[in-house]
């Protein structure tokens, strides 16, 4: 995964259709470790969807995340 640290900030996010990355996932060791980073979203006033055994939330950049428990 290749970084647009030339462009990116502020940077509009990509129209849809385009080409590009949908989203990426981050595998965590437990589902503890996936209710504590629920708690530090839920405490910082982020916005995430969950799923069955995971959840979804968007960067700064609108590029979405999956965090699910491997």
């Amino acid at each position: 995964i290749g970084l647009n640290t030339w462009a990116g900030v502020g940077a509009p996010p990509a129209p849809p259709g385009s080409a590009g990355l949908r989203d990426y996932e981050i595998r965590l060791p437990t589902g503890d470790a996936l209710e504590a980073v629920a708690r530090r979203l839920e405490g910082a006033g982020i916005a995430f969807e969950r799923s069955v055994g995971g959840l979804a939330v968007s960067d700064p950049a609108s590029n979405r995340i999956v965090l699910v428990v491997a």
